[in-house]
């Protein structure tokens, strides 16, 4: 009886420890498209991993997104769009990484 209190003391310590590891890094739809599609070069690998963040992400979760506007790094649309852009040989990738950074940043 009492490795079971024990336990679950432990788990009940955990949860809210393991929820708040999310709570630093922004998972959205437009957050998975900059993450997914860097350095991607063909359009079918492109609208492979474009399908994955859209099944990962339900649909009304990419409509109401509030722009960023961090400290440090990227801090408008144009620089994240150069940011993520650079190293993609694909035009469906390149479409959907500057649509991204349009909803997430500033277009200054």
């Amino acid at each position: 009886m009492n490795i079971v209190v024990k336990y679950t003391a432990i788990a009940l310590f955990m949860i809210p420890l393991y929820a708040q590891g999310d709570w630093f890094n922004k998972k959205t739809y437009w957050h998975c498209l900059l993450k997914n599609l860097e350095d991607v070069q063909s359009d079918t690998i492109a609208q492979e991993l474009i399908n994955q963040c859209k099944d990962r992400y339900p649909f009304y979760t990419r409509i109401w997104i509030s722009k960023e506007s961090p400290r440090f790094g990227v801090k408008t649309a144009k620089e994240c769009t150069a940011h993520h852009g650079r190293d993609i040989n694909s035009e469906l990738a390149a479409r959907h990484i500057q649509s991204a950074c349009y909803k997430l940043y500033i277009d200054n």
